[in-house]
């Protein structure tokens, strides 16, 4: 190598040494005390963290507000539709009790497929109110656990509220049949 190439590649060294180590310095000075107790990067970081919570726990709020409409429309349609159910066979039963069948049993049913809804109404307010605390919980996936949970309960019940209207319509049925063969029969042998 020429002596003007060895010049010249000892001068950028020492510049390039010189741009990084100037600031490095600059860097490593201690701060002015009153700028407070946190350096310009550690501010930047802690802002950044913040701002990244108060992100999540907003798309976590609206999340849930989503959800909760959705389950809020299909927990309304399937309840009024079973309770619609219920009064529609409640007075089938009250015709077949008028015409001198024995309903008992179906209203029996009928009052246990009512007591089933309520609970699941009472349970499905409980589980609204436990996934609208889950954004400020101190622990957000057993508090939406614990939601999921009283969640699935109030589905349950309405489970067992439609298998209760199922079973009356059946014990209804086979009374009208027993009463429509008791009209039959003694009709058919005058």
């Amino acid at each position: 190598m020429s002596a003007k190439k060895r010049v010249a590649w000892v001068a950028l060294t020492c510049i390039l040494v010189l741009a990084v180590a100037i600031p490095t310095a600059a860097i490593a000075l201690p701060k002015h005390q009153g700028l407070g107790r946190l350096h310009l990067s550690q501010m930047s970081v802690a802002t950044t963290l913040a701002a990244t919570g108060r992100r999540v726990a907003g798309a976590i709020e609206m999340r849930i507000a989503a959800v909760l409409q959705r389950r809020k429309t299909r927990f309304d349609t399937a309840s009024g539709r079973l309770s619609d159910r219920i009064a529609r066979v409640r007075a089938i039963a009250d015709k077949v009790a008028a015409a001198g069948g024995d309903v008992s049993a179906t209203k029996a049913l009928l009052d246990s497929a009512s007591a089933h809804l309520t609970k699941a109404s009472d349970l499905e307010a409980q589980a609204v109110a436990a996934f609208q605390a889950v954004p400020s919980a101190s622990d957000r996936r057993t508090a939406f656990a614990a939601a999921r949970a009283i969640g699935r309960s109030a589905a349950a019940e309405l489970v067992a509220a439609r298998k209760d209207v199922r079973s009356a319509i059946v014990d209804l049925r086979s009374v009208v049949s027993a009463l429509k063969s008791s009209a039959q029969s003694p009709a058919g042998s005058n």
